[in-house]
């Protein structure tokens, strides 16, 4: 029989159809009490941040105490302004759909989000499934039958499959990266017969493990097939008037095609949306934490400015704000049916406290004497105190190891949470990123952050590489003039022969032309320009050109790479005799910057 989870601070919870309060916790005592109510509920814990960036925060450390076997999913914001005429990435689309597809049937795990989706409508809770598919090996599947399913589905054709909903069929092979899905897959036919379905990676674009069957998500939160575009045009009808010739959103979605940012009439799809609500399960538990009503609020606020701002172009008519998005209201609404914990110090008294300590004043920033003897005051406040000391990196803990060298003591490395908490080691270390510590009085434990030792601030972290905005790309290129060098992330150097229209799938597409070595194409859907970047090297007309299919490219990059680290050893080297000398502390001069900028040959 599986053991019961070792919990710490045993939160409580509520029962079905109440609410009780926590009190105010410090974020990583806070993440450690979601840990373990998840680890006890009856059924899944949802936890509203106040924002996506307090959601990444928090989710970072929750994975940092969880135990392997407990789900922890992100269901993550679009991350584009309301009304925005930019559709969010395809990976976060992507992970929307898979979580969407997930949280019905969770029977337990944590759930994260940012206050933000609880405005933000839906697809009805059978559109997904409705519009999902699976391939096997062995089916008899015609592939131009497929191909038409995967179009209906929002998925893109393209020459080279490397991002979430696209796919490229090439004669008896199809290679396609589903929605939902961490890989991509090439699937190979003998006739109409599904002979073998393998991973890729799309970097490389080499084929690995078999498969006996993948599972695909539609390409969008809204349908694209015949019925959901009928569908999408007539509301369209009833919601605006005016020249609909001239309206980019109707036209676009009318020949079959996705514009940037309709994500903003997605209700014009359905004749009801849906709520994050509606896909929890019963058992849900819904904590806030911290400021849900008031962010949301703000939020509202926001969308309402943005809508008036820019709600005047007659080519591009908005939906109003309650029409669009569902009201802060609603939204808290729609979660007060289920089992509610408010972290909020503004909701007053807590109504169940949470057994902690406060731990003693950090020492001052960059006081390394002060960080150790604090440290060492901890360990012999008593026989049984336990500290561990969590940086935000393998080189930060180092940091933390030398500043401890003097005392004489051998902390022991753990690799997570939940071994530390299972050995008996009076200190220890870890990598983790928390940013904030605490102290338990049963057991006698503290947790120190390495920045609140010295002083040191936490690496930001992007969770993603921002997309670039293609009316920026396009900026960018409109000066370029044909035969102008220019760089594709995966195939080099070659040149710019202008935009042209093709027929792809019985729709008009445009392209961006590339020309490389022995007159070989390659088209860029315009949809993919953040691949193509100016070249900038010293001498345009002296660049080189690239061949099609070769190697001569990544290893350009690859050796680029190596001498920027060479480069950087020698610099680094530099800098440290320069700080030896008493006031010779200077930054990179002009000289030592040539010398790194000269070891890119492109960009």
């Amino acid at each position: 029989m599986p053991q019961p989870p070792t919990t710490l601070l045993k939160p409580p919870l509520p029962d079905a159809g109440d609410s009780i309060g926590w009190p105010a916790l410090a974020d990583s005592l806070q993440a450690l009490a979601l840990v373990e109510a998840a680890q006890t509920a009856g059924g899944p814990v949802l936890a509203v941040a106040r924002g996506e960036h307090a959601a990444y925060a928090l989710e970072a450390a929750c994975r940092y105490f969880a135990p392997d076997d407990l789900p922890i999913m992100h269901f993550p914001d679009l991350e584009v302004l309301p009304y925005d005429a930019l559709s969010p990435l395809s990976e976060i689309i992507s992970e929307r759909l898979s979580a969407l597809t997930q949280l019905p049937t969770l029977s337990r795990g944590l759930i994260i989000a940012g206050a933000d989706v609880l405005l933000q409508r839906l697809p009805p809770t059978d559109y997904i499934q409705g519009h999902s598919f699976d391939i096997r090996t062995g089916a008899e599947l015609d592939p131009l039958a497929l191909r038409g399913q995967l179009e209906a589905a929002g998925y893109q054709a393209v020459p080279e499959v490397d991002s979430h909903g696209q796919f490229a069929l090439r004669g008896s092979l199809l290679d396609l990266f589903p929605m939902g899905s961490t890989q991509a897959y090439r699937i190979d036919w003998f006739d109409k017969t599904v002979e073998s379905i393998r991973s890729f990676d799309p970097e490389t674009q080499l084929s690995q493990d078999k498969l006996e069957r993948i599972h695909t998500l539609p390409a969008h939160e809204f349908p694209l097939d015949a019925d959901g575009i009928e569908g999408f045009r007539r509301r369209y009808r009833q919601a605006f008037t005016g020249d609909l010739t001239r309206q980019r959103i109707y036209q676009g979605i009318s020949q079959g095609q996705v514009p940037s940012g309709i994500e903003s009439f997605l209700p014009l799809f359905f004749d009801d949306t849906a709520h994050l609500a509606d896909y929890l399960p019963d058992a849900t538990t819904v904590v806030r934490v911290g400021g849900t009503a008031a962010a949301l609020q703000s939020s509202w606020s926001t969308i309402c400015a943005r809508h008036e701002n820019l709600g005047v172009d007659p080519d591009r008519p908005l939906l109003p704000p309650n029409h669009a998005f569902w009201t802060p209201d609603t939204g808290l609404a729609r979660i007060q049916n289920f089992a509610g914990i408010v972290i909020d110090p503004s909701q007053g008294a807590p109504s169940h406290a949470i057994a902690h300590s406060e731990l003693p004043p950090a020492p001052p920033p960059g006081e390394r004497e002060l960080a150790r003897a604090y440290v060492q005051r901890l360990l012999e406040s008593d026989a049984e105190q336990r500290v561990l000391i969590v940086a935000p990196s393998a080189g930060r803990q180092e940091d933390v190891l030398e500043l401890l060298r003097p005392l004489g003591l051998s902390p022991r490395s753990y690799p997570n949470w939940q071994r530390f908490v299972g050995d008996s080691k009076q200190l220890g270390v870890a990598v983790g990123p928390l940013q904030s510590g605490f102290a338990l009085d049963a057991p006698k434990l503290a947790v120190l952050s390495e920045s609140m030792l010295l002083g040191t601030k936490p690496p930001t972290q992007r969770r993603r590489k921002p997309a670039r905005d293609p009316e920026t790309i396009l900026r960018d290129l409109t000066d370029l003039q044909p035969g102008a060098p220019v760089v594709h992330q995966q195939h080099g150097v070659g040149r710019y022969q202008g935009l042209e229209k093709l027929t792809v799938g019985g729709h008009e597409q445009e392209f961006l032309l590339i020309t490389y070595a022995k007159d070989d194409k390659l088209y860029v859907p315009v949809s993919q320009l953040g691949v193509i970047h100016r070249y900038t090297g010293a001498e345009p007309q002296a660049a080189p050109i690239h061949a099609l299919g070769t190697e001569r490219w990544s290893k350009a990059r690859k050796k680029a790479a190596e001498r920027a680290r060479d480069v950087a050893a020698e610099l680094l080297e530099i800098q440290a005799k320069r700080a030896a000398k008493p006031g010779h502390a200077h930054p990179m001069d002009a000289a030592d910057y040539a010398k790194f900028a000269a070891s890119f040959p492109y960009t």
